[in-house]
């Protein structure tokens, strides 16, 4: 991903964004899934799997914590 850090711009909650700023937007992320749905995936396939499973660990975590959380709760057999 690029660093937009110099180019981009925040915008306060009051402040308005116009249709040509919505449009803009929605085009920048139409081309970005372009890029990524037609990509070529020798380039990218077998690059990523060091850590694949991280979201199936913290999973297996967080189902560990889940009794004791509800025993601490004492809402324990409510539904």
């Amino acid at each position: 991903m690029e660093d937009l850090t110099l180019r981009g711009k925040t915008i306060s909650y009051f402040e308005n964004i116009n249709l040509a700023q919505v449009k803009s937007v929605i085009r920048a992320i139409a081309h970005m899934h372009k890029n990524v749905l037609t990509a070529d995936p020798s380039l990218w396939r077998g690059k990523f799997l060091k850590n694949q499973t991280v979201l199936a660990d913290v999973s297996n975590v967080l189902h560990s914590m889940i009794e004791p959380l509800i025993k601490k709760s004492k809402r324990e057999g409510k539904n």
